[in-house]
């Protein structure tokens, strides 16, 4: 299938159907970006368990909360980075409500998996950091699916 913009989707338009067309063209980003924030989370559990002598010192929960504060930095940090040419972008600045481009359309998607795996994580830790958190994941993941 082949949106409105020449772009070509990898699903068919499913995603289109539920109302979330960005979808059709980056949900394997948006999945890629979720399993990379599981993997920076055990890499850093790894890690810090190695070489951070404070982080040995730790109980479970701390531990936890640590791999999900340096998952969250990394990525505000990256999608921080990689949203300047946004900023630049012609398309995107002339017309600043319903312009869309493949690169931010890409954007929203590494954050959304970012909040896939957030929620998800949440909910693992819900006995100890409630549901506020689970809570915020799930509407900071509606606002980038819908903003595809």
């Amino acid at each position: 299938m082949t949106l409105h913009n020449g772009t070509t989707t990898v699903s068919g338009g499913y995603w289109a159907g539920l109302g979330l067309p960005g979808l059709d063209v980056h949900w394997p980003t948006l999945v890629g970006s979720g399993l990379l924030c599981q993997l920076l989370f055990a890499a850093v559990g790894a890690l810090s368990a190695r070489f951070v002598p404070t982080y040995r010192a730790l109980g479970p929960v701390a531990r936890f909360d640590w791999g999900m504060k340096a998952v969250s930095l990394v990525h505000a940090l990256a999608v921080s980075l990689l949203s300047v040419p946004v900023l630049c972008d012609p398309s995107l600045r002339a017309d600043k409500m319903f312009a869309h481009s493949y690169y931010a359309g890409a954007l929203c998607a590494i954050t959304s998996g970012y909040f896939v795996w957030d929620t998800i994580v949440s909910a693992m830790q819900i006995r100890t950091n409630g549901i506020g958190m689970v809570i915020h994941g799930i509407f900071s993941l509606s606002v980038f699916l819908f903003a595809q």
